[in-house]
């Protein structure tokens, strides 16, 4: 998990997101299909369109999480204006015995495959575990296209009582940019 927290610090997810002192307690894996995501991956848009699945190594079984994906960079890297980009809150993620998890309540916000635009170079994606607290119950975000901008994903966290307990990252851009 070190080399995890290097790649957040070296990419500035810490502290442009999550703060300097975050620590993760729990491995997530994340695959878009049959792709395994490995922390800092480059991936292509049509590789992340499915929403991805997730299990997660050493988390709490009787405790409920929420998964987040946001993107900073919106509309881009040099101009973060709309960041963070919020592309998927999943609330009620119940993870079993066997690293699989279960979903147990809608989406706050359904998820949307990261789309970077024309010329906007390379995004950042972070997906986040969140620890649910005991009567988790955040006010209706907005799914529309435009309400998802400019959601500080971590203040959002914190005035909910949650806790990011695991964390992965890949990059990202428009596939009419060269790779």
């Amino acid at each position: 998990m070190d080399t995890l927290v290097f790649g957040l610090k070296n990419n500035n997810l810490i502290p442009d997101i999550l703060p300097e002192s975050w620590q993760p307690t729990v491995n997530l894996v994340v695959s878009f299909g049959a792709k395994i995501l490995r922390d800092g991956d480059i991936l292509a848009p049509d590789v992340v369109k499915p929403e991805p699945t997730v299990r997660v190594e050493h988390a709490d079984t009787n405790a409920t999480y929420t998964l987040i994906l946001t993107d900073p960079d919106a509309p881009s890297r040099t101009d973060p204006k709309f960041g963070d980009w919020r592309h998927w809150v999943q609330p009620g993620v119940r993870v079993q015995e066997d690293t699989s998890t279960v979903i147990t309540e809608d989406p706050h916000t359904p998820y949307l495959a990261p789309s970077p635009g024309s010329g906007t170079s390379f995004h950042r994606y972070l997906i986040m575990l969140v620890q649910e607290p005991e009567n988790f119950n955040p006010a209706p975000m907005g799914s529309k296209f435009v309400a998802r901008r400019s959601w500080k994903a971590y203040e959002w966290i914190k005035e909910n009582g949650g806790n990011v307990v695991g964390a992965a990252w890949f990059l990202s851009r428009n596939a009419e940019d060269p790779y």
